[in-house]
């Protein structure tokens, strides 16, 4: 009971905050059509909210070059609202680069998940966080707004895909 009521409270107070404190989200296609299959080049740009006051009109922190495609199955072909797997690159050219996505630890590849079902958008942000609690590894999370090629798409959730790294998993080889 101590702990869903500790959930219960964090979460009603970011519903009440996500516009005022969230990270923001912009993923600029270049007019590329978004596939499964085939990962797209692109730009985004993250407006990370550091629990400082933002809108959706301040400036972003930082652009990246990165890759762009969607993910899932049932969620790929059955739900409007799309999922999205990103890979960061120095640039076009060159090797992977980590970056920070919403002040979760550093890293390369990062999935946009669009809770399309949950309309309460907190299912899985609270299966996450309490397994970390329990466990002691669950992948991070972090509320972000998504906008893609300036049309607004809604609340994703940024989750840390499962890998091995600094910042995630520490699995021996």
């Amino acid at each position: 009971d101590e702990i869903l009521e500790k959930y219960n409270i964090e979460y009603i107070v970011w519903a009440q905050d996500v516009a005022e404190t969230g990270n923001i989200v912009y993923m600029n296609t270049k007019g590329q059509q978004v596939l499964k299959e085939n990962a797209i080049w692109g730009n985004i740009a993250l407006l990370d909210g550091n629990g400082e006051e933002q809108s959706v009109f301040s400036l972003p922190n930082s652009i990246y070059r990165a890759t762009i495609k969607y993910r899932g199955a049932s969620s790929y072909s059955k739900f409007d609202k799309k999922q999205y797997r990103i890979k960061f690159y120095k640039n076009k050219k060159d090797s992977a680069k980590k970056v920070s996505l919403a002040g979760m630890g550093a890293n390369s590849e990062w999935v946009l998940n669009g809770p399309y079902l949950d309309k309460t958008l907190i299912r899985n942000k609270l299966v996450y966080d309490l397994a970390r609690e329990l466990n002691g590894w669950a992948p991070d999370t972090r509320f972000v707004e998504l906008f893609v090629d300036g049309e607004y798409q809604g609340v994703y959730l940024a989750v840390e895909p499962v890998t091995n790294g600094e910042s995630r998993l520490r699995l021996a080889e």
